[in-house]
């Protein structure tokens, strides 16, 4: 996933908000981007990996840049040339202690990064996941992709941030007010976007949309 330098999408909002230090404003956008990741589930990454025999929980692993906060679909396979059969999400306290080791059905994710399977895999499978992810705090970079569609929900998440900072030469309340109403109505925008699978005027539908990354092997068996 490429990053893009937080620096170079400051001119605007440092030229709006004078006098900020430059490590405010980047933290400032960082926060914003992490907060539309979160509330949107609009920033995926296509997971691959297998299970292993009599293991049913996993850690999904992270990276410099993100943290995985949800599990948006997962499908499992029993063989090379099995079809890919879709994962129930489910409640981990609906699963069934009993079940003897088989083909897994069902899966719940654990805060933070983590899922588990029911019932424990009696065998090796290959699994392919979609994870939710967002920008880790204390980054300096986005991933670029967040700037094709977002960059106008980042300045104002960043600034309805830095506005509203009390007792400095930019703070300004009722500005800071409008900000957020327009970051929230770009929050609201990405919502649909994920509603409909990314797709302009489609209809609502259940179904994951496609990854926006590469897949990568990173679960491993805890």
């Amino acid at each position: 996933m490429a990053q893009v330098l937080i620096t170079q999408q400051l001119p605007e909002i440092a030229a709006i908000v004078r006098e900020c230090p430059t490590s405010i404003l980047i933290n400032a956008y960082a926060s914003a981007a992490r907060e539309f990741c979160n509330r949107t589930r609009w920033l995926r990454l296509a997971i691959t990996g297998v299970t292993v025999a009599a293991t049913p929980q996993y850690n999904l692993g992270n990276d410099t840049h993100h943290e995985i906060c949800g599990i948006r679909g997962m499908s499992i396979r029993e063989s090379a040339t099995a079809e890919w059969d879709p994962l129930t999400e489910r409640a981990g306290t609906l699963f069934d202690p009993n079940l003897d080791q088989d083909v897994p059905e069902f899966y719940q994710y654990l805060p933070h990064g983590k899922f588990r399977l029911s019932p424990t895999p009696i065998a090796v499978y290959d699994l392919n996941i979609t994870a939710v992810l967002q920008p880790k705090k204390g980054v300096v970079s986005i991933d670029d992709s967040l700037l094709v569609d977002w960059d106008e929900a980042l300045r104002h998440g960043a600034l309805y941030r830095l506005l509203r900072i009390q007792n400095q030469p930019w703070t300004d309340g009722p500005e800071s007010n409008n900000q957020r109403t327009l970051f929230e109505e770009q929050v609201n925008k990405g919502k649909s976007a994920v509603a409909v699978g990314y797709n302009a005027g489609a209809a609502t539908t259940n179904r994951p949309g496609l990854p926006n990354a590469l897949p990568r092997s990173r679960i491993l068996p805890i």
